[in-house]
This record gives structure tokens, sequence and C-alpha cells, in this order.
């Protein structure tokens, strides 16, 4: 993928988020396309611990639906802030 793909993926994908504070895709996960080839999946972030996994018509880049979006957890922050287990 050329650099000006990748920016228009994130800008993309950041609008899939509907939320304004993504400002890039996620480094570390690649995105990822469905059985069918219809779909690719991409998840974009904050600058901080802020993300969502959305989902976009994989020819066009074009939102699938509004509600085609799932907002990611830092589970790190999760286990962190659980009372610890006492067996």
């Amino acid at each position: 993928m050329k650099a000006s793909g990748f920016q228009r993926l994130l800008r993309v994908a950041a609008d899939a988020a509907d939320d304004s504070t993504m400002t890039q895709v996620v480094h570390n996960c690649a995105p990822a396309l469905s059985n069918d080839l219809k779909t690719l999946y991409a998840a974009v972030s904050d600058s901080g611990a802020a993300g969502y996994l959305v989902a976009l018509k994989s020819r066009t880049l074009a939102r699938l639906k509004p509600t085609e979006r799932v907002r990611l957890l830092d589970l790190s922050i999760i286990i962190r802030k659980s009372p610890p287990l006492i067996i």
C-alpha cells in the first residue's frame, strides 16, 4: 500500500468510527478482510488508549453502516483497576 493509500485508510476509518479524536490506524494491527472479501476491518485509535474496530466496504472504503464499529478496550487498564482476586 502506498503512503497515500494508508492516509486514505486512516481518514476513512476515523470517519467510520464517527469519532474525531481517532488519529491513527493501530500500528500493531493489520487490516483484515472478511471471508467473502467484501468487508475490510481496521482498528483506529487516538494517541492514548481509546480506539475502535471499524468495518468498511473493501472496494470503496465506504462505511457499511454507522453501527459497524465496536469500541476497543485496553485490558491492562481494566485489570489494574479491578480489585485483587482472593482465593
